[in-house]
């Protein structure tokens, strides 16, 4: 029983990763990046956390996730401007120190819904800022490579032992500490080392500029829970805050929808 909600977790992870993968390869890097940003991980692990712990742990696990948005911000950045032009272990490995360094600083800092705001405003300006450019390098690039039976199964393997070792190593974190470390972008980081070597650095720096704009919905899901408790209660304050992960979502494919409508045929 220990280990169920781990399992758990790590077989939700697999499952997003799986499906954002064969989406991305078939229909394009915006349903990758819109899949992988969907709380599909953080969600059960939310979920888990609260079957154990009061609503005021994770009201302040809710903020530090909140804060920590800032480091898949600048993750997502590293990598999509270096996935073009470095190594599979460069881009990641790079994306991964930034996210690293960006989580121990936020974990030296005391947060206010107001200053997590501001870091994430000013952070995501500048994400969209350095990887924009890279969205209209890659128009038109599409992410097709064969599929093989095994897959899936192997996407799913990698993630399910990825996400094993990183719930049992935090095991014993606090609320703030669990916050941010809930909001390992586990599922972008599996993505990106499965996508990279068969369709290219191109096509996956896109799908980073299409998980940007997902993370930013991501965000707002984690402010939304963090200020809803208090006043409507742990389960609504949940239910409240996927409601935004998937209005934000839907936003996101009109948004898609009213553009390819608007640009002129070929």
């Amino acid at each position: 029983m220990t280990w169920l909600p781990i399992l758990i977790k790590a077989g939700c992870t697999a499952f997003c990763v799986v499906l954002a993968a064969s989406m991305a390869q078939r229909l394009g890097p915006f349903w990758g990046g819109l899949i992988a940003t969907l709380p599909v991980s953080s969600g059960p692990a939310y979920v888990l956390l609260a079957l154990e712990h009061d609503a005021a742990f994770i009201e302040t696990g809710a903020l530090g996730g909140y804060a920590a948005n800032i480091g898949t911000a600048i993750y997502l950045s590293i990598y999509g401007r270096l996935a073009t032009r470095s190594s599979l272990a460069v881009s990641v490995g790079s994306a991964l120190a930034g996210w690293c360094l960006s989580s121990y600083l936020t974990l030296q800092m005391v947060w206010t819904p107001l200053t997590a705001s501001l870091s994430n405003i000013v952070v995501f300006a500048l994400a969209f800022r350095l990887l924009l450019p890279m969205e209209r390098t890659a128009k038109g690039v599409i992410m097709t490579a064969p599929s093989r039976w095994y897959d899936a199964p192997l996407r799913a393997a990698f993630v399910v032992t990825f996400v094993l070792t990183l719930v049992t190593a935090s095991a014993t974190l606090g609320p703030v500490a669990t916050g941010v470390m809930a909001v390992f972008p586990v599922s972008l980081t599996s993505l990106f080392l499965l996508l990279k070597p068969r369709v290219g650095g191109l096509a996956t720096a896109l799908l980073a500029v299409n998980a940007l704009r997902g993370m930013v919905g991501f965000g707002i899901m984690m402010l939304t829970l963090h200020l809803a408790i208090s006043p409507l209660g742990l389960v609504p304050a949940m239910i409240a805050a996927l409601c935004v992960s998937l209005l934000w979502s839907l936003g996101m494919l009109l948004w898609r929808r009213r553009g390819t409508i608007r640009r002129p045929p070929a």
